[in-house]
């Protein structure tokens, strides 16, 4: 697991669509953007934050 760390745009763009060549770092902006929509209303017990100038941490409810 990886709740409560800092995960680059970078590495998210490798991890999920396996490069980072060719693709626009802002994509990963907007999918996180739709994740949290979808995680909002079913009370998911974790929120995306995003860690500014570094990337994304998710983290834990209450945390």
């Amino acid at each position: 697991s990886r709740s409560g760390e800092t995960v680059s745009r970078s590495d998210i763009l490798h991890e999920v669509w396996g490069t980072t060549r060719h693709i626009d770092p802002t994509i990963v902006d907007q999918y996180v953007r739709y994740v949290r929509r979808k995680l909002d209303p079913v009370d998911a017990g974790v929120r995306i934050v995003t860690v500014r100038g570094s990337g994304y941490s998710l983290v834990a409810d209450g945390a």
